[in-house]
């Protein structure tokens, strides 16, 4: 299975592929990556130029692999489109470039099986200012951003005139959230312990991951009270 993490920067995206690996020894993660085109990594300025190579080196290295493979890729052709959709905020980016890459987009999400999105929530668990501390000119709000735009592309994920993915082929969306240990123990939902996926049929709407999350918030809201242990002697 092929599976990739995305999610905006200092969001744990690392930390959580980590784990996985260690919860499934027979996941492999590539060794090398679109970085390696890139200059300055940690920058909030894209042009196209740089967003085009990205987005080749991504689908060549999606190509390498086939269904039976177990890979797990840090970020996918998604993240490569939300840094654009950035980017055209900011003109610096065209639209022409966006619709050119949305078309090759579509095709190359059909090498991907499941999609695990950490979304920035009240649960984290996660300093994100001090994960990007020193890394370029990346900010929170750019960070929140970026967060913003993943969620409003994942939201048209169901949409069947989405522009961005082939609704009769595209890969699950599953948002994880919370500590580290939370997010594993919601991706074992997906994945069984030989590292295959759960059948359709067990995998959680978003409409039950909203109420999953509401029911984390309303609980680490509510005071936890200890009743005073009585005497029985």
């Amino acid at each position: 299975m092929r599976v990739a993490i995305t999610g905006t920067n200092g969001i744990g995206k690392s930390t959580l592929i980590q784990d996985m690996l260690n919860q499934w020894p027979g996941y492999i993660t590539p060794q090398t990556s679109y970085r390696e085109l890139i200059d300055d990594r940690y920058t909030t300025v894209m042009n196209e130029t740089t967003q085009q190579q990205v987005l080749d080196s991504m689908i060549d290295q999606l190509k390498s692999y086939g269904k039976d493979d177990h890979v797990i890729y840090d970020r996918c052709p998604i993240d490569n489109l939300v840094y654009s959709l950035h980017g055209n905020t900011r003109n610096t980016i065209s639209d022409k470039f966006i619709e050119d890459c949305a078309r090759k987009i579509k095709q190359a999400l059909r090498l991907v099986d499941l999609i695990f999105f950490i979304p920035i929530t009240s649960q984290d668990d996660v300093d994100i200012s001090n994960n990007i501390k020193g890394k370029g000119d990346l900010t929170l709000e750019y960070a929140t951003e970026i967060d913003n735009l993943f969620k409003s592309v994942y939201r048209q994920w169901d949409n069947k005139e989405s522009p961005f993915v082939d609704y009769e082929d595209k890969p699950h969306v599953i948002e994880v959230f919370g500590t580290p240990e939370q997010r594993l123990e919601m991706i074992k939902l997906y994945i069984t312990d030989s590292g295959d996926m759960f059948e359709d049929s067990v995998i959680l709407s978003p409409s039950e991951i909203m109420e999953m999350e509401a029911l984390y918030s309303a609980i680490a809201k509510e005071p936890v009270i200890l009743e005073k242990e009585t005497d029985s002697t």
